[in-house]
């Protein structure tokens, strides 16, 4: 009999709840900016553009569309194909992303394990609420994404036919599109969680960077093939499925040589997108027996992602919690990691104030958790926009042009580019506020600040791109071709790195990321024009400002030259200018004066 005052024990489903809440919130949480809701509002920013062009797709696809529709109601659908496959590789992409924006949240980690392992709830209620919570934001993501576009896409491709198959178009085109996106963020989470059970939270740690990385690189090349699968799908699903027969891939390269078009690519068959198509057009009806095998491949693809998903969170729960028990100092420790930041700190500063600003500021990337995203970001992104041009070289090889060609002789500037906006950024985001105080208290000199910030960028970027190219170049168009990049890319790297930190002074990784500063909404067309005027030289046919400035460098020298003087004076404007701003006539406390301050209560 229960006592008066005595509260009966929570039972597992009124613990289910605050929990779902919890994991929930916490895709939305956002310590970067200083605790305000600015990523939430963000958040449902980015599902909107992420909706908008599967809604606007198909407006412009609409005349071509009823031409297709005047041959007939399965002309039109066999045709739609591709842009079928287009959308949805564009929402697998969309989805890898978002994934990548919330990479922290996927899993239960150290600090779930700190809160909650010490409460009388059951790891299996823990496990279920974060399941669940994901599978939340999961569906949301999906429904804002497909909703809306599924009814426009079911609607137009039903040109001709009746209202029962446009019904049936839109709910294959949801149900299709939902489940690419479901298969890549549970995916991307299962991956996280099978190798978090296998490697534990100490090794985890380190090979999560490793993860982000490849997670960007994936999305890269997704982008890079894109094109090419959307051009081929027809062509070669129209080879693929001859007479209506399933033929082996190792006779569909004889076979295209024979009645194939030039657009027939067999290893696209082998793509994630070709399976939801397959599971799209299943849904259709009357698919033939190639999609219909896709589409069991696309329902295999997806449960075996869940299951994995389900396992791999119980075994990374439990791992969690033990090693937390196990190890209460934590996960972190001092060995070759700190030894090789001490080493590059000494490279970057001498003197002991700016040498401790470079190694706060070296150990905040190694080891905090949104810097190294950053930073993962941004040299994936740099090795993406490297892949058309070493496909191109690697095609030539191994007879190699004989004059310098614009693609590899950009290629250096636009990964440095890319990898130094990228340090900018995790510069700009803080490791935690709440212990930021000292900063406040005993805070360094801004011109010591950019010094090491300048010293950084160019030791760690810039430098090495100098390094690895300079021999490339050397040995395929000789000694002048090669002494000619290495002096503009000083150049512009100077003009890059001052650039960058035209407004920067405060300490790094100290303040609260303030993206409203960036005026994003008003001034997109320039921050995406001036990528562009860097990034176009990746493709063959465009010249970057700075490849043009290399060919007029190689080809008319004293021309060259005059433009090159301009770069460095520019970039030596902006750093005077910022240097002058930074200028303070306040001194800042030097420790003793912070310790008599702070002593004052005590007399």
């Amino acid at each position: 009999m229960m006592h008066e005052g005595q509260r009966e024990r929570p039972t597992s489903r009124d613990q289910l709840r605050p929990l779902v809440r919890t994991f929930l919130a916490r895709f939305f949480e956002n310590e970067i900016t200083g605790g305000t809701n600015d990523l939430k509002a963000s958040f449902f920013w980015l599902l909107s553009f992420l909706a908008m062009p599967g809604v606007f797709m198909p407006a412009m696809m609409s005349f071509s569309w009823t031409t297709m529709s005047l041959f007939g109601a399965h002309a039109l659908r066999v045709m739609s194909q591709a842009d079928k496959v287009l959308y949805l590789d564009f929402s697998m992409i969309a989805t890898a992303v978002v994934s990548a924006i919330v990479w922290n949240s996927l899993l239960i980690d150290r600090r779930d394990a700190l809160v909650l392992g010490a409460l009388p709830v059951r790891p299996a209620t823990i496990v279920r609420a974060k399941l669940i919570a994901l599978s939340i934001y999961v569906g949301l993501i999906s429904v804002a994404m497909h909703a809306c576009a599924s009814i426009v896409w079911g609607l137009l491709l039903a040109t001709g036919s009746t209202m029962t198959f446009a019904l049936r178009g839109m709910a294959a085109h949801f149900v299709a599109s939902c489940a690419a996106s479901i298969f890549i963020l549970v995916s991307i989470a299962g991956v996280q969680g099978l190798v978090l059970a296998v490697t534990g939270p100490r090794l985890f740690a380190r090979v999560s960077p490793l993860l982000q990385l490849a997670l960007v690189l994936a999305i890269g090349l997704a982008v890079f093939t894109l094109p090419g699968i959307t051009s081929a799908v027809v062509d070669t699903l129209k080879i693929a499925s001859h007479s209506g027969e399933l033929i082996p891939l190792a006779k569909l390269s004889a076979l295209a040589r024979d009645v194939g078009p030039p657009n027939y690519r067999p290893w696209i068959l082998n793509t994630p997108p070709l399976w939801f198509l397959g599971l799209y057009e299943w849904l259709l009806g009357g698919p033939g027996p190639l999609l219909a095998g896709f589409a069991r491949t696309a329902l295999v693809a997806l449960a075996s992602a869940v299951g994995v998903t389900i396992a791999a969170y119980s075994i990374a729960y439990r791992r969690v919690l033990v090693t937390m028990v196990e190890e209460a100092a934590g996960f972190g420790r001092v060995g070759r990691s700190a030894r090789a930041i001490a080493w590059l700190s000494a490279i970057i500063a001498r003197r002991p104030r700016q040498r401790a600003i470079a190694q706060f500021f070296l150990t905040t990337i190694a080891r905090g958790d949104r810097q190294r995203f950053a930073m993962a970001i941004s040299l994936g992104a740099a090795v993406a926009l490297s892949l058309p041009t070493a496909v191109h070289w690697v095609a030539l090889w191994p007879h190699p042009p004989q004059r310098p060609e614009v693609d590899l002789l950009t290629l250096p500037m636009v990964m440095t580019f890319v990898v130094l906006v990228g340090m900018r950024v995790a510069a700009s985001l803080p490791s935690d506020l709440k212990a930021a105080w000292l900063f406040d208290v005993l805070a360094p000199r801004p011109s010591d600040v950019r010094a090491v910030m300048e010293r950084a960028m160019f030791i760690l970027v810039v430098l090495p791109a100098i390094v690895v190219f300079l021999p490339i170049h050397w040995r395929l168009w000789g000694a002048r071709v090669g002494l000619t990049h290495v002096v503009l890319a000083l150049g512009i790297g100077f003009f890059q790195i001052q650039l960058l930190l035209s407004r920067a002074g405060g300490m790094p990784c100290t303040q609260g990321w303030r993206p409203e500063r960036a005026k994003l909404r008003t001034w997109w067309p320039w921050y995406f024009l001036g990528f562009l005027w860097f990034a176009t030289g990746m493709r063959l046919e465009s010249r970057s400002a700075g490849s043009a400035l290399e060919m007029l460098l190689l080809q008319v020298p004293p021309v060259g030259s005059v433009f090159l003087i301009i770069f460095l004076i520019a970039g030596a404007v902006l750093r005077r200018r910022s240097m002058a701003r930074l200028a303070d006539p306040v001194d800042v406390l030097e420790p003793s004066g912070v310790v008599e301050i702070l002593s004052l209560n005590q007399r």
